[in-house]
C-alpha cells in the first residue's frame, strides 16, 4: 500500500478509502432522514397503502387483518402513535429492533 505525505503526517491509501466511504455513508444517512417517504404505492397494487417513510406511514381505508377492532385507517400516522400500536410489530418486526441495537 502506498503512503501519502501531507505536511508532517503520513497517510495510507486505506485511510483515504475509509474517509470516502464514511463521507458517502454520511450522505446516505442524511438523505434517509431528510426524505419524507421511502416507498410509494405502485399503480397496480391495492389502494389502501399510500407510502411509507422512516417515521410515518400513510394509508387509505386500510383494515389490518390482525386488528381486533377492524378500524379503517385513513391518513398519515407516525409509527409511535396510539393508533399504530396494534400492528406496529407487523410493520417494524422485532428482529429489526434487535439488529440495530
Amino acid at each position: 500500500m502506498g503512503i501519502f505525505r501531507f505536511g508532517n503526517a503520513d497517510y495510507s491509501t486505506s485511510f483515504f478509502a475509509a474517509s470516502i466511504f464514511m463521507f458517502l455513508s454520511t450522505l446516505c444517512c442524511i438523505s434517509a432522514f431528510a426524505a419524507p417517504y421511502w416507498t410509494k404505492r405502485y399503480l397496480d397494487t391495492p389502494q389502501d397503502f399510500r407510502n411509507i417513510g422512516l417515521w410515518e406511514l400513510c394509508l387509505y381505508k386500510y383494515r389490518h387483518y390482525k386488528d381486533d377492532l377492524q378500524i379503517p385507517y385513513t391518513g398519515c400516522f407516525w409509527f409511535w402513535t396510539n393508533e399504530m400500536y396494534r400492528f406496529r410489530d407487523w410493520i417494524i418486526p422485532r428482529k429489526f429492533y434487535y439488529s440495530i441495537e
